[in-house]
């Protein structure tokens, strides 16, 4: 698998809403479920945070086993261990994909409303590549 430049990308899935009046509004995920893959440093990292400060639940993903117990400690230290799972997991293997999204929807108890892809390698095993559709709401 050939690296190429790191990519980022986001989907937020936002209930319809003609009520929304102000930019405040928009940013509330309170209850919302996103899986987050590259999570455990750099903006994948970022993105967590801003999900849980906005009420969020999120399922963090990432090849990197020592940045996931760093992750793991900040969280439980900061008492939002409830609202976030770690998962080791390989993004250019679809299986191990494919664990990820079932235990998490499962943890979830239903669909997730969004994807926050931050992964390094361009891999057809993202959960939007790899056609776990049917797991996420947007």
């Amino acid at each position: 698998m050939d690296p190429v430049s790191p990519r980022s990308s986001t989907t937020f899935h936002q209930p319809q809403s003609s009520t929304a009046t102000s930019s405040e509004d928009l940013l509330q995920f309170k209850d919302m479920t996103f899986v987050i893959t590259g999570g455990a440093q750099g903006i994948g990292l970022a993105t967590a945070r801003l999900l849980l400060s906005q009420g969020a639940r999120v399922s963090v993903a990432d090849v990197d086993e020592s940045a996931l117990e760093g992750v793991r400690k900040m969280f439980h230290d900061e008492r939002k261990k409830d609202r976030i799972i770690l998962e080791k997991v390989d993004v250019s293997d679809k299986d191990s994909v494919g664990r990820w999204m079932d235990r998490t929807v499962q943890w979830n108890g239903g669909p997730i409303d969004g994807v926050s892809d931050h992964e390094i390698y361009k891999c057809p095993h993202t959960p939007f590549q790899a056609g776990w559709y049917d797991r996420i709401k947007c």
